[in-house]
């Protein structure tokens, strides 16, 4: 990954800033695919 290359090349500091900040955005894009309505979710399961 990108962020991984650079985060060899800046401080552990810097790196796990940026790690942290991908995490957030993937916790975020799944509550965004949890906040979807019910009926296009259910619809798949069943």
């Amino acid at each position: 990954m990108i962020t991984a290359g650079l985060g060899y090349r800046t401080p552990s500091l810097v790196g796990a800033a940026m790690a942290l900040l991908g995490a957030a955005i993937l916790l975020f894009a799944f509550r965004l695919e949890d906040n979807k309505p019910a009926s296009t979710r259910s619809g798949h399961s069943r």
